[in-house]
């Protein structure tokens, strides 16, 4: 059985369990894949997760997500119109989380879910959601904000989201397509740099690992401010800004911000960038190591892959092609030469 048969059917069961917490047929099913493998662990564990922090949509999913999604925010809506009071509102997504947490940790024996005896002492304050190395994540925020979460990546925010503030924490990378409200700014919080939009399109990467965060700016407006200097920036279409966390200064570059977002699609765009960037960029995208020597480090390279069809030997072979390096795969990693 492929990885994409056996997934299909885990949807299926996973499905079952969201609609009828008493089917214990295919609670019992759950349990079994997930004591099966550790990849069949992670991957329950994950959809669970999104689906638990309000809206997962992925291409491979064998349920309807995004329908379920949206019985959830009606419910949510109808409970909003019986309870203009916020502090209510706030108490009864707290008891959703509860319920479902509960139901979740005697269901499965995840000790690395999220819904853990510290988030259950601190009240489900925050809803986090992280991708390990591999594919992007899509999900919907509370209000119809869509995001694609890149490889190891997480984004957290306050159950009152959309209520009284749509803030968001970002380590990583995502691609956000921001649902206009022009009463409710939309900010995104990381250690060096915030943003605020009322809607729009952009792209966001801050890898603590990375020498410089980024941010492409595909439609709409932005501003933003570096936390240590409060120097401030605004972005509009088909411009990036560069931070540069060794000399705390931003900067404002014009591009074609159009293949920013390539990597939601299961595409890697590589536009002369060093090959010390591009090896971390593969090996969050297909969880490996990667080396690269001092001498080529900072060399650029030019390029498009699809990763849904292509391994990371396979881009590997391809990048090796044009002459400019050689790679060899040697205790346990892959090292550039």
């Amino acid at each position: 059985m492929n990885t994409a048969t056996s997934h299909n059917e885990t949807d299926a069961l996973i499905e079952r369990y969201l609609t009828d917490h008493t089917d214990r047929e295919a609670v019992n099913a759950l349990k079994d894949l997930a004591l099966k493998s550790k990849e069949e662990h992670e991957y329950i564990r994950q959809r669970l997760e999104l689906w638990f922090s309000a809206g997962v949509a992925g291409d491979s999913c064998g349920y309807d997500a995004d329908k379920a999604y949206n019985r959830f925010m009606s419910r949510k809506e109808a409970e909003e119109e019986a309870k203009k009071d916020v502090r209510r509102h706030s108490m009864w997504i707290k008891s959703l989380i509860a319920a479902a947490a509960v139901a979740l940790v005697v269901m499965l024996p995840l000790g690395g879910f999220w819904f853990g005896q510290d988030r259950m002492k601190d009240k489900f304050a925050d809803i986090s959601v992280s991708t390990a190395d591999g594919a992007p994540t899509r999900l919907s925020l509370p209000d119809g904000t869509k995001v694609w979460l890149n490889a190891g990546s997480t984004i957290s925010y306050s159950q009152g989201f959309g209520v009284n503030n749509r803030n968001v924490r970002l380590t990583g990378e995502a691609c956000f397509d921001v649902r206009h409200n022009e009463n409710l700014p939309f900010t995104i919080n990381t250690d060096d740099i915030n943003l605020r939009v009322l809607g729009t399109k952009f792209t966001f990467s801050d890898y603590p690992g990375d020498e410089s965060i980024t941010v492409d700016l595909i439609r709409g407006k932005v501003s933003l401010t570096a936390n240590a200097t409060g120097s401030r920036m605004t972005l509009t279409e088909d411009e990036r800004m560069v931070f540069n966390r060794s000399t705390r200064s931003m900067k404002k570059i014009s591009i074609s911000a159009q293949s920013s977002d390539s990597w939601t699609r299961g595409e890697l765009f590589f536009d002369e960038q060093p090959l010390e960037d591009i090896a971390r960029t593969l090996s969050r995208r297909y969880g490996v190591e990667i080396e690269v020597a001092e001498s080529l480090r900072r060399k650029p390279f030019y390029g498009t892959f699809n990763t849904q069809n292509s391994s990371v030997t396979d881009v590997l072979n391809i990048m090796s092609e044009t002459k400019q390096m050689r790679y060899r795969y040697s205790n346990g990693k892959y090292v550039i030469y």
